[in-house]
Order: structure tokens, then sequence, then C-alpha cells
């Protein structure tokens, strides 16, 4: 007879206080994947330096360097068996899921992972900070005050210290206006820092040195890894105008463009502590089935990094020659491929006024994306503001030209602008000659290694899509990524449509430059308005293109990127605030049909959904169909669970007849 099941341990209740229970440690978590840190060695050998003869200056690249070590070694001979068809094969973990790697990996972030990074939710407990920890917590303050028992029993009581007694003092004194983490600040970031001598607080004066930074100016463009204004210059259109060439166009400068270089925001995120997290060597991820171990793996896409694109990015630029300047020494250093997503969503600061934003962010790809979602990661970085076209424009288009811009030149301007700060102040020239030859770059680790910055994806709304593709918005063709007319749209979904996304993409080419071209050459040399049909027609037909040069394109990234295949689709905007808005709008009113009783116990069910996490499921306290109706900032909330809860459980009464 079998022995009984052990008992279900029971759960534990939250205390009253809130203080979180720690799990008895006679039971063990594992840490995800596990079966991964028995396979992976956590310091491979390196890799010998190639025996080549005469090897020419610019044509040694990093294939061209033994990738493993040689059979003699033993940890090749430990993990040779894992190497199959070029691809290095991880044993597979408790769910049959198995790593395959293009080559050994050199680092492995999952390896310096921990189980409370693993398990980092905000209703678990957390284990005691470390004494090199610099993270700055409220209460690390109460480390100074030491053992009340010992404490002297005199004026400055219960602190140690005068000095302490004074911070203290000083603290207090301001009456709940400054955090304990500014205190926290004030004394690690200042006082106890080497450079601080209290010699040169003689005579000092907060108003002195105010209108000390005041007076000062600073040229931002010296700041490493920092802010920059940039300008860049519009050619003016008109209409009927000859102006003999667009070398010779009138102009209009814009200027104050902030905006940071993007080497230089790359260099210092794989510089930054938390590239420890950054994954340098792709993987493919597979799934071999435990009841069919014949049958072939399933992959697995999950992570950039995962992605058959990216794999193949890291086995091209192995073949890549390193160029002339890197150093004899360095040319045994290891290829990487830095993935780059970007975003923009312009959007409004302010219920009333004018005051507005139109951000560009980036992302490092070789971060996994449940960190990079996080916002305690930071890990999004700020790349460029993007002005809108200065209000003034409309007089200084009057003075040159006699007559204010048209509603089409004034578009034609803006998607200008756009292009511009892309290629004269972000697709620099360094950027491009990094994206063709790499950079050398010492990592966090102290190894220097080749890395290759490559543009994965760009997400933005729909807008802001149609000015980075350079199209028409919602013109005959209005997909950004392929050339399907809108009299196709009725096939979407089927396989007629995937075939037609296939056959129909968008390419850049040099025939559509050439039609860009003709088209800036009628209108600024033989005085043809933007939107005419002339111009339509030079741009090749009802393609839904307009005649402005994208960045993209034109930059020396053209020959190696197609760049109508970064848009992707932005979920937010085109799917949960779009279509799946409209048909919850459109549910919500056929509640309101039967009644305002069925609409109140929709509102009830919404009230008793427990809220989940930080920021992942909200409560929402609010009428859910009337925030949704009115587009309030909150109105995203109630969008996931409306048909489950409302009209799938038989709420409305049964049709009669």
């Amino acid at each position: 007879m079998a022995p009984p099941p052990a008992p279900i341990p029971p759960l534990l209740e939250p205390t009253r206080s809130g203080r979180p229970r720690k799990f008895p440690q006679r039971y063990h978590d594992y840490y995800p994947s596990q079966s991964i840190r028995s396979i992976i060695p956590m310091s491979p050998a390196p890799s010998p330096s190639p025996i080549v003869e005469d090897p020419p200056a610019d044509d040694t690249s990093t294939s061209d360097i033994a990738p493993l070590p040689p059979p003699l070694n033993p940890l090749a001979e430990k993990y040779s068996k894992h190497l199959t068809n070029g691809w290095f094969h991880c044993e597979t973990n408790e769910f049959g899921v198995s790593r395959a790697y293009p080559c050994i990996p050199s680092y492995i972030p999952d390896e310096e992972a921990d189980l409370e990074e693993f398990c980092d939710g905000s209703g678990l407990s957390k284990p005691s900070p470390r004494d090199d920890d610099d993270s700055d917590k409220a209460t690390d303050f109460l480390k100074g005050l030491g053992d009340v028992r010992t404490l002297p029993a005199d004026s400055i009581a219960p602190f140690l210290s005068l000095t302490t007694f004074r911070l203290m003092s000083w603290w207090y004194s301001a009456k709940g206006t400054l955090s304990l983490a500014l205190l926290n600040s004030l004394v690690h970031d200042v006082l106890l820092q080497p450079g601080f001598d209290t010699d040169d607080l003689q005579g000092f004066s907060a108003e002195k040195e105010m209108r000390r930074m005041d007076s000062h100016q600073q040229d931002s463009s010296s700041n490493q890894d920092g802010w920059r204004e940039g300008s860049v210059t519009l050619t003016l259109p008109c209409g009927g105008l000859d102006q003999g060439s667009e070398d010779a166009a009138m102009t209009f400068e814009v200027t104050g463009i902030l905006y940071r270089p993007l080497l230089d925001i790359i260099r210092g995120a794989f510089k930054h502590p938390s590239a420890k997290a950054f994954h340098l060597v792709p993987y493919r991820l597979l799934h071999y089935s435990t009841s069919d171990p014949t049958a072939a793996p399933e992959e697995l896409s999950s992570e950039i990094y995962n992605c058959p694109t990216v794999i193949e990015e890291h086995r091209k630029v192995q073949d890549i020659p390193f160029a002339s300047t890197v150093p004899e020494s360095q040319r045994h250093a290891e290829s990487v491929v830095a993935t780059i997503p970007l975003y923009s969503d312009s959007t409004s600061l302010a219920q009333f006024g004018t005051a507005s934003l139109w951000p560009i962010y980036l992302w490092i790809g070789n971060l996994s994306k449940y960190v990079r979602n996080k916002m305690g990661s930071f890990s999004a970085q700020h790349v460029a503001y993007l002005p809108s076209l200065p209000d003034k424009i409309n007089d200084a288009y009057k003075t040159k030209f006699g007559k204010y811009p048209s509603a089409a030149v004034l578009t034609f301007l803006k998607r200008e602008l756009v292009q511009a700060i892309w290629q004269e102040l972000l697709l620099t020239p360094e950027f491009e000659d990094a994206y063709k030859n790499g950079i050398m770059l010492e990592f966090l680790d102290g190894i220097i290694r080749r890395l290759f910055p490559r543009l994965v994806h760009y997400s933005a709304d729909y807008p802001e899509k149609t000015i980075l593709a350079s199209i028409k918005s919602l013109g005959r063709h209005p997909c950004p990524r392929c050339e399907i007319p809108k009299d196709l749209f009725a096939d979407m979904g089927t396989l007629l449509d995937k075939q037609h996304r296939e056959e129909m993409a968008r390419q850049d080419s040099d025939a559509r430059q050439e039609r860009v071209e003709t088209a800036r050459g009628m209108i600024f040399e033989q005085g043809y308005v933007v939107n005419g049909e002339a111009i339509d027609k030079t741009l090749g037909g009802n393609l839904s293109e307009t005649p402005n040069r994208n960045a993209f394109s034109w930059s020396d990234l053209g020959t190696v990127l197609n760049y109508f295949t970064l848009f992707t689709v932005d979920l937010m905007h085109e799917f949960e605030l779009g279509v799946w808005k409209a048909i919850l709008i459109h549910l919500i009113r056929i509640l309101q049909a039967h009644g305002q009783a069925v609409v109140h116990t929709l509102n009830t069910r919404y009230r008793a959904i427990p809220s989940f996490g930080r920021d992942t499921i909200r409560k929402i306290h609010k009428n859910a169909p009337g925030a949704v109706a009115t587009g309030s900032p909150h109105s995203h909330r109630p969008l996931p669970g409306i048909p489950e809860g409302g009209l799938a459980h038989g709420w409305l009464p049964s049709h009669r007849p």
C-alpha cells in the first residue's frame, strides 16, 4: 500500500500590520531554467590567437579567429558533446526547453542572477541590503545609531556624535520638506566624498552661488553622454516659383533642438552596472516534446535575442573585417550585436494649455523585456525631443514669398523637420561607421569587444509612422510596410492577405530614391506644388509616397537596412486605444440600450476586481463605461475584461419577438 501523500502546507495569511511573512526554510524554490547552470561554463577558457601568416590588415574578421578551444583542451572535451552542426546545445530544463547558441557564449547573465532577481514582486519579502550596496534606502541612516544599550547619556543622545546630532537637527528643522533619501544623499554623495573640504565653505552664500550659476553659459555639447543643443535647416518650397535649384532655395532654421548622440548612449549603457544583465550572444529557444522524443523541436521566441533575424546578424558581423585603425592586439576580440528598439510618441503635458512633448526613446534589446518593462530599471533612454514647426515660420514664409504657406506646404515642412533631425543630428557619420564596421569598446567586465549597433524596430502611432516612412497618412496605400491598396483590406487575416504582404512589401531601392529626387527637382526648380498630381505621378502613381528624403534611406544605413521593416504595430495606439476601444464602446452601448441596471452591474464587477502587482492591474474606482466613453487618462484600464465580464455571462435579457 502506497504511503499517503504529504499534506498541503497551510496558506500564510497576511498579518494585520501588512508585514510580509517568510516562507519556511524547509521549502526550497528553484531557479528558472536552473539546469543551464550545470551546462554552461561560468568562466570559459579564452579562445587562442589564430595562427595566420601575414594576414592583410583590413581582412581580419572575428570568424577568422578559432571560436572554440582546441580539442586537447579539457573544456572542449567536456562540452564537445553539446556541439552539433555548429550549434552549442544546452541540456533541457524541467519544462523541456533548451538553448542553442551559435558558439560557446563568453558570458551568460542568467548565471549571475540569484533568486531575489528572478522573484522580485512587490508583495514578496526582500533580503537585507548588503553593506556594499550603493542603493539609496530611506532607512540606512538608522545604521549609524548603533546599539541603544551603549548610547551615551548626555545632551546629544540618542546620537553617537555631535556631527550626527547637528545633521539630524538640521533635517528636523526642515519640518518634513526634506526626505530621508535626500538626507542620505547629502551625507554619502557630498559630505563623505574625497574632494569635500569644509574650508571651501568659508563665506558660503547660497544666493551668491545661484547667481553664479545663472550667469554661467555652458556649452551643452561638451557634456559627454549628455544633452546637446542643435539646429537644422529646412528648404522652403513655393508653388509657382522657380528657385533655380534646391541648394539656391530659401531656407528656414529651426534652433533649440535637444538631443543625445546615439553612440554616446550605447557606450554609456554597456558600461553601466545594469549591463551585467545584457545577453551578448543570441540563442535559439527550442522546446522538445516529452511525450514524443522523436518529434522535431518547436522553436520559441520570447525576446529580441531569440529572433532569427538577430541570430543571422550575429553570424554576419563575425565575417566583417576589422578596421585598419584597430590595433593588432585587439583583432581577436569578440563581435557583439547591440540591438536597439526605438519608440516615439508625441503627448500633451497639460489638460489646459498648449504644452506638449515629442520624445524619442531608445532601449538596449540585449536586456530582457521583463527587466525593460520595470519602471525602476530606468532602461529607457531619452534620445531627442522633436519640436513642432515654430509659429514664426508663417511670418518668415510671408516675408520671403509674399504669401502665407498652405496646409500642404506646412505638412511637407513638418515631415522635412523630422527627417532632418534624424539625418543631421542622430544618424551621424560616426554612428554610420559603427553600424558598418563596429566600435571597439571595453565592457563592464573589463574585456574589449567589437560592438555593432543594429536598429531592430521603431514603434510609434500611425501618424508618426507615416512621417518616418515618408508616406501619406491614410492614402490609397496607407500601410508603412507594404503596398496593399485599401481595396484589398477586406482580405485582412486570410491566407491571400499574407501572400499579398509578402509579395507587395515595400522596398527601399535606388529607383525609389531617384523618384524622390526627380520630384524634389520639379518642386524647387520648376515650381510644382508639393501635393500636385504631377508629383504623385512622378513618385510612382498611387504608392502614397511623399517627396521627402528619408534619413534612414539616404544615410549609409540604407545600404544594409530596408527601413520599411523597422515599423511595427503599436499595440496601445493601434489596438487597445484603436480597434479594441471602438469595440468596447459599442458593447457598452448595447448594455445601455437594455437599461441602467445592467450598466450598474458592470460597474460593480469592475470595482470588485482586485489589484495585481504595483502597476499591472490597478483598482478601478470610477464609472468604467463613463471613463472609456469620455477618453479619460485612465480609460485604458477597463479594456481587458469587458467581454468576459460583460456579454459572455448572460447579462442581457433573452430576445423577445
